[in-house]
């Protein structure tokens, strides 16, 4: 009977150490994009004017890879397998950029830009919010202005909020990523709206 028991015995410690060895099964991470909704169009109005975009901020707690939403209560939900594709701020910018680009058909600039290529307009942009409501609308918040860069002016300032419905199920984070584009671009036909005119 000794022997038989120290052969279990045995037997129970090898497999806790080869499921030891395994560790924890960990998840597949999906990465999502924002994107361009306003692609560079053959009618868009030619303008002679440079048009740069930045610094864009966002709010501390949505400054990180995972994909944040918040409940009422302040609750924050934190989803570790859904993750940003690039950093929050680069993306909202890099989307400007190409919706900007394909609104006002201008010249447009990332900042930073250099000393011999500094734009004559900047929309300087602070996101506060990106958010699923509990109705199953996305939300942007956002408080923009707008530069003359060269005459040293500011030219128009505001804060908004922009609202759509996320067409996909609670957890669906690609249909949300969808939406945060559309309201990417809500926000860039407001901006272009407020740019001096020009032509070629």
């Amino acid at each position: 009977m000794g022997s038989s028991f120290q052969n279990v015995a045995t037997a129970l410690i090898i497999a806790l150490a080869l499921s030891g060895c395994q560790g924890p099964r960990s998840l597949t991470t999906h990465y999502y994009l924002l994107t361009a909704v306003a692609a560079p169009a053959s009618d868009a109005p030619l303008r002679e004017t440079v048009i740069g975009v930045g610094p864009v901020r966002v709010a501390p707690f949505l400054d990180r890879p995972q994909i944040i939403t918040h409940r009422n209560a302040g609750e924050t939900v934190v989803s570790d397998d859904r993750r940003w594709a690039e950093p929050l701020d680069r993306g909202i910018q890099r989307v400007l950029v190409q919706n900007l680009a394909g609104l006002t058909g201008a010249d447009m600039r990332n900042f930073p830009w250099t000393r011999t290529a500094v734009p004559e307009y900047a929309v300087r942009v602070d996101i506060l919010d990106f958010n699923r409501t509990a109705s199953g609308n996305a939300l942007l918040e956002a408080s923009w202005i707008l530069e003359d860069i060269k005459g040293k002016r500011l030219i128009y300032s505001r804060k908004e909020r922009f609202m759509t419905p996320v067409d996909g199920a609670d957890g669906d984070y690609g249909a949300l990523a969808r939406a945060y584009s559309e309201l990417t671009h809500q926000l860039a036909v407001n901006i272009a709206a407020q740019i001096p005119p020009g032509g070629k």
